[in-house]
């Protein structure tokens, strides 16, 4: 059985910090080719956005502006949080808990994010999705691969 996640955070919450510096894509890479991303492995952005999570096992993710950054436009560019997540034994019997999860795949993906999004049986919840009160969010979860896809738009500030 597998589960698919993505999430979206409320709109302004993007995290100008270093711990997102500098790892933001283009919307459309070089002479309007495909996008290019940047990964990251650091587990202490994701543990600190999502503490439901933590301790991850590992991560690989990417954040990335939609769209082309203006800057003749007042206010924020909206971000996209995307990445997969690890889990130890006790974060996947916790996050399946007592919710319905039913069949269900992401619908989108960074390319070269993780293979794996492409197969398996992924799982979804809409009172978990619910639960994280984040505006535009999903997650998926793959129980046996304890791995969990989540994509959020203007994701939350990192904890303290």
């Amino acid at each position: 059985m597998a589960t698919s996640l993505s999430a979206v955070g409320g709109c302004g919450h993007a995290d100008p910090s270093p711990s997102t510096a500098g790892a933001a894509a283009p919307a459309d890479g070089p002479a309007g080719g495909p996008a290019t991303f940047a990964f990251r492995s650091d587990k202490e952005p994701i543990e600190g956005r999502f503490p439901w999570l933590a301790p991850v096992r590992s991560v690989r993710w990417t954040v990335f502006p939609l769209g082309v950054a203006d800057p003749r436009v007042p206010g924020p560019t909206d971000v996209e949080l995307d990445g997969v997540a690890w889990l130890t034994t006790a974060q996947l019997t916790a996050l399946q808990g007592h919710l319905t999860w039913q069949r269900a795949s992401p619908t989108h993906y960074p390319p070269g994010l993780d293979p794996s999004l492409q197969g398996g049986t992924w799982l979804h919840s809409d009172e978990f999705d619910a639960a994280q009160h984040l505006h535009d969010g999903r997650f998926f979860l793959d129980p046996q691969r304890s791995e969990v896809y989540f994509s959020v738009l203007n994701p939350p500030a990192v904890s303290p």
